[in-house]
């Protein structure tokens, strides 16, 4: 809980979206497609919150109740472009999930970034974070999402390849309804 409590200081726009409840996000249903548990800090966000944009740019999708088949398959779509990225040579020796330790996506810029948990460890607590930056800019970070969100927004450290703007000192955040994100990026 202490991450979510770092991110919402770190971005106060999120507070208003936050549910009043735990949102019923069915986890079991997301371990069966997906094949593995998603950590407990990206669980304890998503039920907190619906799909976020942060800055215009971040698109942080969290689970729907209920719907939680859109979200395994956002996930799915991001884990396609590290296993084209490697197939291609360009993934600076990342590959995608299942493999061994591979690349499980949990977020997307507007940009065509990417951000993964590196799957290296039984206990998903543990994994760290990987961004896939549109310039073919990899980096990784020993954290949590929730975390590396904190971090980011606090301006504790540099991610390289984004934009100039980023992150702002204020960032504005819009909560997407289910499938938005994806309409979203169409448009852009």
């Amino acid at each position: 809980m202490l991450s979510l409590q770092r991110f919402e200081a770190a971005v106060p726009a999120v507070v208003p979206y936050r549910a009043a409840a735990p949102r019923a996000v069915r986890w079991e249903v997301l371990h069966a497609d997906l094949g593995v548990e998603l950590p407990p800090d990206f669980r304890a966000l998503a039920e907190a919150y619906p799909s976020l944009l942060v800055q215009d740019f971040l698109e942080l999708e969290t689970p729907e109740p209920g719907l939680e088949s859109s979200f395994v398959a956002d996930v799915r779509d991001l884990t396609v472009i590290v296993k084209d990225l490697s197939e291609a040579g360009l993934a600076k020796g990342y590959v995608p999930y299942p493999e061994p330790g591979g690349l499980l996506g949990w977020a997307r810029s507007n940009c065509g970034d990417g951000f993964y948990w590196r799957t290296w460890s039984e206990s998903p607590a543990d994994w760290s974070v990987v961004v896939s930056g549109e310039n073919d800019d990899w980096s990784e970070y020993a954290m949590g999402a929730v975390d590396f969100l904190a971090g980011i927004y606090r301006k504790d450290f540099k991610v390289g390849g984004m934009p100039e703007n980023f992150p702002s000192d204020n960032p504005d955040v819009v909560a997407l309804l289910t499938g938005t994100c994806q309409a979203y990026m169409r448009r852009r």
